[in-house]
């Protein structure tokens, strides 16, 4: 395993010039102020702890960690802040992995890497490439931080292709005593399994070994169809395409369809519906306009009556939605409380921007997702209690026995954990 170095990415505190007349209290309060406040990406979720801490190294991390169980006080992490429900916030300590990040290990033979927790999906595509891996998938959004999108069970699309939960193959835990347990398939796996997709609240993954590809290119394709045509074919383009998904857009009834392929041919700039490229600049999306949303994983034959029931609602009670529906296939997988556990799915994704109200709609749309037996993404946004989540998932019970056993004092719990996944 040959050693990489860590990256790391370094943020502007604030402008010198506006402060410099300042006293120096005055100015530590500006300071205090501006650090402990946070906000995630959509702005719909805000958050003011009593400490905000970027570590600068793994020990600061664990003794940061140690000191709050000492006092029983709530820890939480913030990645990227690309949840859009209140996953981050704590009362006490919110913490930043954002100087935990970088390329650890490479295993090129065996397409193995292990990452730091924090790093973002958008720094460690080209490194992994270059070493020879690429992920074998990706969500079509990038900026998350790895624990972020490892434990919140984020997915790219693809009938054959489980969520991302599955790419860790193994990670470092600290947990809620303070300990750190190394997991894997073969090391704590009872932990291993329970924490692969978690949100934080079995404890802070510090470390993550990935199981990647041999680097591969991607071929995209995208074109647009009336929606009758998109369903009379749908079943087609999912059993044919290593990658599909698409867009419906109720407003003019048309679905924006999208194939990924493999390939060894040329790179080619977008053009006319196309590109190709390297895997880790093929999947993503730029998504500069900035939305909220609601998204639920359905078994895979219930997704077109689920689909067909959104259209109605949106044509009958929301016409003036612009923003389309997003349509996704994922793998089943053995994840106790993977939104994909134990059943093919189709995820089903329904947004609005995030300057305009949202939540009427996004309720009418979860009575539907529940109508046809959906399971929240867990890092969008639904108002599901753990009463009303327990029967969804087989494993829920023993599940929480082990988030029980590593965190008995509930540190990792705020108001939104403790709601979704003990009270109710």
């Amino acid at each position: 395993m040959k050693k990489r170095p860590l990256s790391r990415r370094s943020f502007l505190a604030g402008s010198a010039a506006s402060i410099a007349a300042l006293s120096t209290k005055r100015r530590q309060r500006v300071h205090a102020a501006k650090k402990n406040e946070w906000s995630n990406w959509s702005q719909a979720v805000k958050a003011t702890p009593k400490k905000f801490e970027t570590p600068n190294t793994h020990e600061a991390l664990v003794k940061l960690v140690q000191k709050a169980a000492a006092k029983k006080q709530t820890v939480r992490v913030a990645g990227s802040g690309h949840s859009f429900v209140p996953l981050c916030p704590s009362e006490h300590l919110m913490l930043s992995l954002d100087n935990l990040q970088g390329i650890e290990d490479i295993d090129s033979d065996k397409a193995q890497a292990k990452v730091k927790a924090g790093s973002k999906l958008f720094n460690i595509g080209e490194p992994l490439y270059k070493a020879g891996i690429s992920l074998p998938n990706q969500g079509d959004v990038d900026r998350q931080a790895l624990a972020g999108a490892i434990g919140t069970g984020t997915h790219g699309t693809g009938k054959d292709l489980p969520n991302m939960s599955n790419f860790a193959i193994g990670f470092t835990l600290l947990t809620g005593t303070g300990e750190e347990i190394e997991c894997s398939e073969t090391e704590n796996r009872e932990i291993f399994k329970a924490a692969q997709v978690s949100f934080g609240a079995l404890g802070i993954m510090t470390s993550i070994t990935l199981q990647g590809d041999k680097a591969f290119k991607l071929h995209e394709n995208n074109w647009t169809v009336e929606y009758e045509d998109c369903m009379e074919n749908l079943d087609s383009h999912i059993e044919n395409n290593r990658s599909f998904e698409f867009f419906f857009t109720a407003k003019n009834d048309k679905c924006s369809m999208k194939t990924l392929a493999k390939t060894t041919a040329e790179d080619k700039a977008y053009d006319d519906g196309e590109r190709i490229g390297p895997a880790y600049v093929v999947f993503p999306n730029a998504r500069n306009a900035k939305f909220n949303e609601t998204e639920f994983a359905m078994p895979a034959e219930n997704g077109p009556d689920c689909l067909s029931e959104l259209r109605e609602l949106i044509r009958t009670k929301y016409d003036s939605l612009a923003w389309p529906i997003e349509y996704r296939t994922v793998k089943a997988d053995d994840i106790p409380i993977s939104p994909h556990n134990g059943r093919a799915s189709v995820a089903i994704s329904c947004h609005q921007s995030y300057r305009r109200p949202h939540e009427e709609f996004f309720k009418e749309c979860q009575a539907i997702y529940l109508n046809h037996g959906g399971r929240p993404h867990w890092g969008k946004m639904h108002w599901l209690t753990a009463k009303e989540i327990r029967g969804l998932y087989p494993e829920w019970e023993h599940f929480q026995e082990v988030r029980k056993e590593l965190d008995p004092n509930g540190i990792f719990m705020n108001d939104f954990v403790r709601k979704t996944l003990v009270e109710g």
